[in-house]
């Protein structure tokens, strides 16, 4: 496997004696970051099952080196295995070579990490009609919208309040054990947000926010779910990475003030329905708030419409499925969108 995922005739052992850079990293898909993890398997200790946990959380190239053992840990790989994979990872960073192009290249960097940042939050703004419509002000103005609205619905105190809320639950679940360690990678990121806040100018600080991993979408999530009604349908209050799937064509690229979203989810069953349900909704919610903070200027918001529809694909049942309203509790949307979730049985049209 070459550097690039061109080809895959190198072996293992190339790639361990040459390590590939963060740049050629960077254009890796989910599927390259697994052959890696399979070209390295014994120096890394790990077995197909561990593979397959850290291929499940969907991971790629450009956000691979940003983890930890503690994350691999987190998603079941064993500890040792985990450690490995984070000395591997340092051994990359290290390695890279400091030439005048890198250099040079320093500044399209940061902007490159503006502009993809916030995919997780908002893949539309990656979609390619945009970047040809607008360039790379649409995507540094989205960052720069996003991080001001984030400071404007102080968002920083509902993850705070998530944080202790989870702190004080009795540790007698796995699901609460492992909600405790997310816990406490938020506050490291909000501590060290904090700290880069006392030393810097507003506009560094809305930097800052827009390039720091996970940190964005910790707290969106954490403002637009109630902690107790999201833990109690087994959903943290907040997350580090938020998948979406948008499935069509936005009406507007332009303005952003009259626009349809749609996203979708496939159920292999009907059972534990409400899970996937309230996931599409925290989803559709993301997208909303993305869309109104394109909308705000300062503490205002102009007048927009956003429609958001989820469809929850599920097998053929003999009865009629009947979605309670409470399944909707404790998630917010913005002011200006519509949302709805449609549940089409596969083999129907929706």
């Amino acid at each position: 496997m070459s550097h690039n995922i061109a080809n895959t005739s190198t072996s293992t052992s190339t790639l361990t004696a040459s390590l590939p850079t963060v740049e050629q990293m960077k254009t890796w898909s989910q599927d390259n970051v697994k052959t890696f993890l399979q070209e390295n398997r014994i120096r890394l200790d790990l077995e197909d099952k561990d593979i397959n946990k850290i291929y499940t959380q969907r991971i790629k190239g450009s956000t691979f080196l940003d983890f930890t053992a503690m994350d691999f840990e987190r998603w079941g790989v064993p500890s040792n295995s985990a450690k490995e994979i984070e000395k591997l990872i340092n051994e990359i960073k290290r390695e890279q070579p400091v030439t005048g192009l890198a250099i040079l290249k320093n500044l399209d960097d940061k902007i490159d990490l503006i502009r993809s940042e916030l995919e997780n939050i908002y893949e539309l703004s990656a979609r390619s009609e945009i970047a040809k419509i607008n360039g790379s002000y649409y995507s540094s103005n989205h960052a720069d919208k996003i991080s001001n609205y984030i400071y404007n619905k102080k968002m920083k105190m509902k993850l705070k309040e998530s944080i202790l809320y989870i702190r004080s639950l009795p540790q007698n679940k796995n699901f609460i054990k492992s909600l405790n360690i997310l816990a406490n990678r938020a506050e490291k990121a909000l501590n060290d947000w904090e700290a880069h806040e006392t030393k810097s100018t507003s506009s560094e600080n809305h930097l800052y926010l827009a390039n720091t991993k996970f940190l964005g979408i910790m707290l969106i999530t954490s403002y637009i779910m109630d902690p107790k009604i999201a833990i109690e349908n087994n959903h943290a209050p907040f997350d580090e990475v938020l998948e979406l799937d948008i499935c069509e064509r936005p009406t507007s690229y332009f303005d952003m003030k009259n626009i349809s979203i749609e996203i979708e989810k496939i159920k292999l069953m009907t059972k534990n329905l409400l899970h996937d349900y309230r996931q599409l909704l925290i989803r559709l919610a993301v997208l909303g708030f993305a869309i109104e903070a394109l909308n705000s200027e300062g503490d205002k918001i102009a007048d927009y419409r956003c429609n958001l529809v989820g469809i929850l694909y599920v097998p053929k049942v003999s009865s009629i499925i009947n979605i309670p309203n409470e399944w909707e509790n404790g998630i917010k949307f913005s002011k200006g969108s519509n949302h709805a979730i449609k549940i089409v049985a596969i083999g129907d049209k929706p």
